[in-house]
Protein backbone atom coordinates (compact mmCIF):
# COMPACT_ATOMS: atom_id res chain seq x y z
CA UNK A 1 0.00 0.00 0.00
CA UNK A 2 2.87 2.34 0.81
CA UNK A 3 4.39 1.72 -2.66
CA UNK A 4 1.05 2.52 -4.35
CA UNK A 5 0.81 5.82 -2.46
CA UNK A 6 4.40 6.73 -3.39
CA UNK A 7 3.81 5.85 -7.04
CA UNK A 8 0.63 7.96 -7.20
CA UNK A 9 2.42 10.96 -5.64
CA UNK A 10 5.19 10.68 -8.24
CA UNK A 11 2.81 10.35 -11.20
CA UNK A 12 0.37 13.14 -10.30
CA UNK A 13 2.71 16.04 -11.18
CA UNK A 14 3.52 14.44 -14.55
CA UNK A 15 -0.16 14.15 -15.41
CA UNK A 16 -0.90 17.71 -14.28
CA UNK A 17 1.94 18.97 -16.48
CA UNK A 18 0.42 17.23 -19.50
CA UNK A 19 -2.90 19.02 -18.89
CA UNK A 20 -1.11 22.41 -18.92
CA UNK A 21 0.33 21.96 -22.40
CA UNK A 22 -0.80 24.50 -24.98
CA UNK A 23 -0.65 22.50 -28.21
CA UNK A 24 -3.76 21.10 -29.89
CA UNK A 25 -2.63 17.47 -30.32
CA UNK A 26 -5.65 15.18 -30.18
CA UNK A 27 -8.08 18.03 -29.47
CA UNK A 28 -11.60 18.42 -30.76
CA UNK A 29 -12.40 22.10 -30.95
CA UNK A 30 -15.03 24.60 -31.96
CA UNK A 31 -14.31 28.13 -33.16
CA UNK A 32 -16.80 30.98 -33.17
CA UNK A 33 -15.80 34.16 -34.97
CA UNK A 34 -17.11 37.33 -36.55
CA UNK A 35 -15.58 39.59 -39.14
CA UNK A 36 -15.82 41.54 -42.37
CA UNK A 37 -15.19 40.48 -45.96
CA UNK A 38 -15.02 42.57 -49.12
CA UNK A 39 -15.70 40.55 -52.27
CA UNK A 40 -15.47 41.60 -55.89
CA UNK A 41 -16.63 39.56 -58.86
CA UNK A 42 -14.73 40.13 -62.09
CA UNK A 43 -15.42 39.06 -65.69
CA UNK A 44 -19.23 39.39 -65.41
CA UNK A 45 -21.56 41.27 -67.78
CA UNK A 46 -23.95 42.67 -65.10
CA UNK A 47 -21.89 44.12 -62.19
CA UNK A 48 -24.86 45.00 -59.88
CA UNK A 49 -24.22 44.01 -56.21
CA UNK A 50 -21.06 42.14 -57.18
CA UNK A 51 -18.60 44.45 -55.44
CA UNK A 52 -19.64 44.67 -51.78
CA UNK A 53 -18.62 44.37 -48.16
CA UNK A 54 -20.29 41.77 -45.99
CA UNK A 55 -20.35 40.94 -42.28
CA UNK A 56 -19.43 37.34 -41.49
CA UNK A 57 -20.37 34.97 -38.68
CA UNK A 58 -18.29 31.77 -38.54
CA UNK A 59 -18.69 28.41 -36.86
CA UNK A 60 -15.73 26.06 -37.37
CA UNK A 61 -15.25 22.60 -35.86
CA UNK A 62 -11.56 21.61 -35.61
CA UNK A 63 -9.73 18.32 -35.15
CA UNK A 64 -6.10 18.16 -34.00
CA UNK A 65 -3.93 15.88 -36.15
CA UNK A 66 -0.29 14.84 -36.04
CA UNK A 67 2.32 15.39 -33.37
CA UNK A 68 2.68 19.17 -33.85
CA UNK A 69 -0.87 20.14 -32.88
CA UNK A 70 -1.99 21.17 -36.38
CA UNK A 71 -5.68 20.94 -37.20
CA UNK A 72 -8.24 20.00 -39.82
CA UNK A 73 -10.80 22.83 -39.97
CA UNK A 74 -14.33 22.85 -41.40
CA UNK A 75 -16.01 26.23 -41.80
CA UNK A 76 -19.68 27.14 -41.89
CA UNK A 77 -20.14 30.86 -42.59
CA UNK A 78 -23.15 33.14 -42.71
CA UNK A 79 -22.63 36.41 -44.62
CA UNK A 80 -24.78 39.54 -44.62
CA UNK A 81 -24.31 42.62 -46.75
CA UNK A 82 -26.45 43.85 -49.61
CA UNK A 83 -27.49 40.19 -49.84
CA UNK A 84 -27.58 37.10 -47.62
CA UNK A 85 -25.37 34.14 -48.29
CA UNK A 86 -23.19 31.45 -46.88
CA UNK A 87 -19.94 29.62 -47.34
CA UNK A 88 -18.50 26.20 -46.60
CA UNK A 89 -14.80 25.41 -46.44
CA UNK A 90 -12.52 22.56 -45.46
CA UNK A 91 -8.81 22.98 -44.84
CA UNK A 92 -5.62 22.33 -42.91
CA UNK A 93 -4.15 24.73 -40.33
CA UNK A 94 -0.45 24.64 -39.40
CA UNK A 95 0.60 26.29 -36.12
CA UNK A 96 3.99 27.86 -35.45
CA UNK A 97 4.97 28.16 -31.78
CA UNK A 98 4.32 26.19 -28.62
CA UNK A 99 3.75 28.91 -26.03
CA UNK A 100 0.75 31.14 -25.31
CA UNK A 101 1.21 33.04 -28.59
CA UNK A 102 1.05 31.05 -31.82
CA UNK A 103 0.87 32.08 -35.43
CA UNK A 104 -0.86 29.95 -38.04
CA UNK A 105 -1.42 29.50 -41.75
CA UNK A 106 -4.47 27.75 -43.14
CA UNK A 107 -5.17 26.62 -46.68
CA UNK A 108 -8.72 25.60 -47.62
CA UNK A 109 -11.09 24.75 -50.43
CA UNK A 110 -14.07 27.10 -50.14
CA UNK A 111 -17.51 27.45 -51.73
CA UNK A 112 -19.37 30.78 -51.47
CA UNK A 113 -22.97 31.63 -52.39
CA UNK A 114 -22.84 35.44 -52.24
CA UNK A 115 -23.30 37.02 -54.70
CA UNK A 116 -23.09 33.87 -56.89
CA UNK A 117 -21.95 30.30 -56.34
CA UNK A 118 -18.16 30.17 -56.57
CA UNK A 119 -15.61 27.53 -55.57
CA UNK A 120 -11.86 27.95 -55.11
CA UNK A 121 -8.86 28.41 -52.85
CA UNK A 122 -8.85 30.23 -49.52
CA UNK A 123 -5.79 31.19 -47.45
CA UNK A 124 -5.81 32.48 -43.86
CA UNK A 125 -2.95 33.77 -41.72
CA UNK A 126 -3.36 34.72 -38.10
CA UNK A 127 -2.37 34.56 -34.46
CA UNK A 128 -3.86 32.74 -31.48
CA UNK A 129 -3.40 33.56 -27.81
CA UNK A 130 -3.95 30.56 -25.54
CA UNK A 131 -5.64 31.50 -22.26
CA UNK A 132 -5.55 27.83 -21.18
CA UNK A 133 -5.27 24.37 -22.69
CA UNK A 134 -9.03 24.54 -23.34
CA UNK A 135 -9.58 28.13 -24.54
CA UNK A 136 -7.87 30.49 -27.00
CA UNK A 137 -8.51 33.83 -28.73
CA UNK A 138 -7.61 34.37 -32.39
CA UNK A 139 -7.48 36.99 -35.13
CA UNK A 140 -6.87 36.28 -38.79
CA UNK A 141 -6.82 37.74 -42.29
CA UNK A 142 -8.18 35.90 -45.31
CA UNK A 143 -7.75 35.94 -49.09
CA UNK A 144 -9.88 33.81 -51.42
CA UNK A 145 -9.95 33.37 -55.19
CA UNK A 146 -12.96 31.45 -56.48
CA UNK A 147 -14.45 30.68 -59.87
CA UNK A 148 -18.09 30.37 -60.79
CA UNK A 149 -20.22 32.98 -62.51
CA UNK A 150 -17.17 35.23 -62.88
CA UNK A 151 -14.02 35.33 -60.79
CA UNK A 152 -14.73 36.09 -57.10
CA UNK A 153 -11.89 37.74 -55.13
CA UNK A 154 -12.45 38.05 -51.38
CA UNK A 155 -10.40 39.87 -48.72
CA UNK A 156 -11.39 39.71 -45.08
CA UNK A 157 -10.52 39.71 -41.42
CA UNK A 158 -12.13 38.06 -38.41
CA UNK A 159 -11.60 37.43 -34.72
CA UNK A 160 -13.09 35.06 -32.19
CA UNK A 161 -12.44 32.26 -29.74
CA UNK A 162 -11.76 28.53 -29.81
CA UNK A 163 -12.81 26.02 -27.16
CA UNK A 164 -11.19 22.58 -27.07
CA UNK A 165 -11.74 19.18 -25.51
CA UNK A 166 -9.21 16.37 -25.22
CA UNK A 167 -11.80 13.60 -24.83
CA UNK A 168 -10.38 11.46 -27.65
CA UNK A 169 -6.79 11.59 -26.44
Amino acid sequence: MRRLALLSVLLLPARAGAADRLDHRGALGLEVGAGYEHASVLLVQDPANLDAGRLTLDLAPTFGVGTEGNELVALIRLVRGPDWGGALAFGYRAYFGRDEWKTFFQGSIKADTAPHLAIGADANAGAMFELSALFGLFAQIEVSVEGGHGLRIGLGASAGFQVRSYLLE
